[in-house]
């Protein structure tokens, strides 16, 4: 009964070491997919953050009417005083 006991109490000792082993590599994975899932995230955001800032940057003064970056209005389209001008000129 007594090495009954003590090997009871081995396998008992043996099983808590490899659940303690196994929750530290679990612990181990979880942190990494988190660290993972950020990075992912970060770069998911420079890769469209980034292209979309430097075109506003590019396309602003194309898209402000009265910027000066175009005699007329947005993509060269004439802005309708334009248009009356050109109108009251051919008397239209």
């Amino acid at each position: 009964m007594n090495e009954d006991t003590a090997e009871l109490k081995k396998l008992l000792e043996e099983t808590l070491a490899v659940a303690e082993d196994n929750n530290r590599l679990l612990k181990l994975i979880r942190r990494d997919a988190t660290v993972s899932l950020v990075v992912k995230v970060l770069m998911y955001l420079l890769l469209v953050g980034v292209p979309i800032f430097f075109l506003s940057q590019f396309l602003h003064p194309l898209l402000t009417p009265g910027s000066g970056a175009s005699p007329a209005g947005m993509f060269g389209i004439p802005s309708k005083e334009q248009i009356d001008a050109i109108k009251g000129a051919y008397g239209l």
